[in-house]
């Protein structure tokens, strides 16, 4: 593997000494790489497993050799352990053979093979009031053993456990009214919310529709409110700024189809303190030094091992007065977004730069 340490420095040196000859190649070592966020809720759970890689050549020579970053064959391990912080045989209460998976995921396009690609995964339940311990054993004997440790997240099925509190899930119909609430999860410490925009794009033509969707990131919208107190979390997200987040990611409207709005769901995701620091770390740096520490994780490697959770809702309305004013607002109006009204249909219009109700002509 790589390692490009104190480039400049050494650049300086040069110019300074006779002996202007260095190495950026460290030593070769066995470095296991892992990826993994094990879910309790899940009814698969993956692991990569890869190893860090070491060359005399360009590093882009090695990304069309499998060899390069795909162990051909480990022992991988879930070890479930009582959640006392001992990891001895008396406290082992799990224990699950990763199976290797070759077909069921594939590696997208791009400059790494996709030869010799491989996961690893279990379709065994977890139980989240275990801590598990992941470990990796090597082809070669005398290579060192991999282990990472991760404390899952709590799902919960009470009612005030992780779950979406507003709107109310026993509600129907369930309204947005402009704030999301979730109940937060045991030993979560970041979350990230998506909406997800449900429409009907209807042909004028042909009178045939079809429902599309569009994904929204929420977390970290400019100038989005979240407070959190008594064991739940409240986001803000006014009518106005989700208009404009679903005017941003729809394409112009074809001429002679109308859009009409079907529903919203929500998706909160829980990560534990783990995948925070890891996503801090790998932040972008802004200053000059480029070092960053590593992820303490991972035992006789690197990469990330730690834990999620999600909860979700469905089936979301906007109330009658959005339902009658949504598609006339500034970002929405000319994104052929109709609505039906006493037999007719009406849709938005810029007249003399403001949005106008205009009646469809059938």
């Amino acid at each position: 593997m790589k390692k490009v340490i104190g480039i400049a420095a050494a650049l300086l040196l040069t110019v300074s000494s006779c002996d202007n000859e260095f190495s950026v190649n460290d030593e070769w070592s066995d470095v296991t790489v892992v990826y993994s966020l094990l879910d309790a809720a899940a009814d698969t759970n993956w692991v990569r497993i890869e190893r860090g890689y070491l060359g005399n050549r360009p590093a882009n020579e090695s990304f069309g050799v499998a060899d390069s970053f795909y162990y051909k064959d480990v022992t991988a391990y879930l070890l479930g352990y009582k959640d006392n912080g001992k990891f001895g045989k008396a406290d082992l209460v799990d224990s699950l053979y990763l199976t290797k998976d070759e077909t069921s995921r594939k590696l997208e396009l791009g400059v790494f093979t996709q030869d010799g690609y491989h996961l690893y995964r279990t379709t065994e339940t977890l139980d989240d009031e275990l801590v598990y311990r992941l470990k990796v054993e090597k082809e070669n004997a005398d290579a060192p053993v991999a282990m990472a440790t991760t404390k899952l997240l709590a799902v919960g099925t009470g009612f005030s456990d992780f779950g979406i509190k507003t709107p109310r899930p026993v509600s129907f119909p369930r309204i947005y009214s402009q704030a999301i609430e979730w109940y937060t999860s045991d030993n979560a410490t970041i979350y990230q919310v998506e909406m997800e925009f449900w429409y009907k794009e209807f042909n004028c033509t042909t009178k045939q529709e079809e429902l599309k969707s569009i994904l929204m990131d929420i977390s970290t919208v400019s100038g989005i409110q979240a407070q959190g107190s008594g064991g739940f979390v409240k986001l803000q997200l006014r009518y106005a700024a989700l208009y404009d987040m679903i005017s941003n990611r729809l394409e112009p409207i074809e001429d002679g189809y109308l859009r009409f709005f079907d529903q919203f769901k929500i998706f909160v995701h829980a990560g534990g303190e783990d995948l925070e620091k890891y996503m801090i770390l790998n932040q972008p740096n802004d200053g000059v030094g480029q070092d960053k520490p590593e992820f303490p994780g991972i035992e006789n490697g690197t990469g990330l091992f730690s834990s999620r959770t999600s909860t979700e809702m469905e089936d979301i309305e906007l109330n009658a007065e959005q339902l009658g004013k949504y598609y006339k607002t500034a970002s929405l109006c000319e994104l052929g977004f109709a609505v039906a009204e006493s037999g007719d249909t009406f849709r938005c219009e810029i007249q003399g730069n403001a949005p106008t109700k205009v009646k469809v002509q059938k």
